[in-house]
């Protein structure tokens, strides 16, 4: 069974607020994260590389639209925010994914996403549901 990791809240960041008014309605729905879409097995660790690749995509194209300084140091410290989580992600990561000798086997990494919920002012969750996770559905069967 494939595994999807979704780490909710970023509305609690520092920034979210300034990063979401920032953005077109098109690009908040789109998914913050990445998905795999073929079945060869690749590591949770470079899913995780390529979600922080683009969230700093994000960051400069954001500073670059926005010459206001509180919006730039609320768009920085909103990115930021979600790196200190990266080591984390790690952990997680290596406790799901990882093959240890003697252990169940590993199940394959599908994606990492980052969202806030639709109550408040949700981003980055509709790509997410209406998209990738309905892309894995023939996935979710019994063996």
């Amino acid at each position: 069974l494939p595994i999807h990791v979704v780490v909710t809240g970023l509305q609690a960041l520092d920034g979210y607020a300034t990063v979401r008014a920032a953005l077109p309605d098109a690009v908040r729905a789109e998914a913050i994260g990445h998905r795999l879409y073929n079945d060869r097995r690749s590591t949770a660790d470079a899913v995780i590389e390529t979600v922080f690749l683009r969230l700093y995509m994000l960051r400069m194209g954001l500073l670059r639209a926005r010459p206001a300084a509180a919006d730039r140091l609320a768009i920085h410290g909103f990115i930021e925010a979600l790196r200190a989580t990266e080591a984390g992600l790690h952990v997680l990561a290596s406790e799901l994914f990882d093959q240890r000798s003697g252990a169940v086997p590993a199940q394959p990494c599908r994606g990492l996403f980052l969202c806030a919920p639709d109550d408040a002012g949700g981003a980055f969750v509709e790509d997410m549901f209406e998209r990738f996770l309905p892309a894995d559905q023939p996935l979710a069967r019994a063996a």
